[in-house]
């Protein structure tokens, strides 16, 4: 395939990523919303290619990487009831950082960054814990409030 051809391609792709975020926001669809959601997306899809251009990002994902994202429902449902449960009076957390190191995340170039990148958005987007720092090394420095329960740090680096 082309360069152009790649481009329009993944122009297409974010087109769809940001037009389904519009929608899913909506309580309701009406034919107003989806227009306006269909013109707005695009020119969203288009920076977002030409962002990560200009950055020279170019990751590579194996599926398996994506692999622990089945667990986040369980995840986030669990880690979120023991975050509200460790704001009640009398059971104040603080939490910790610790170091984890992600699998197949060292070194440079497209595979160990797409890695990194799929860990730290797998870790993060439980209310639980979430990355502060990744090297290129792959040590993840990651702040864990919850200590029971799916530890997506864990599940996700491996």
């Amino acid at each position: 395939m082309s360069q152009r051809a790649t481009r329009i391609v993944e122009v297409v792709v974010w087109w769809g990523l940001c037009l389904g975020v519009w929608l899913i926001s909506l309580s309701a669809i009406s034919l107003p919303e989806l227009v306006v959601a269909v013109l707005a997306s695009f020119p969203c899809a288009v920076l977002a290619v030409a962002g990560r251009h200009a950055a020279g990002n170019t990751w590579r994902f194996r599926a398996r990487a994506f692999a622990p994202a089945a667990l986040l429902p369980v995840a986030i449902v669990s880690d979120t009831a023991r975050v509200l449960a460790s704001a009640l009076p009398g059971r104040r957390r603080a939490g910790e950082f610790t170091d984890v190191h992600v699998e197949g995340g060292a070194g440079k170039g497209p595979a160990p960054d797409g890695r990194r990148a799929v860990a730290t958005l797998l870790v993060t987007l439980t209310p639980g814990s979430f990355v502060a720092d990744i090297h290129d090394d792959g040590t993840a420095r990651v702040h864990v409030l919850t200590e029971r329960g799916p530890r997506m740090e864990r599940i996700a680096t491996r």
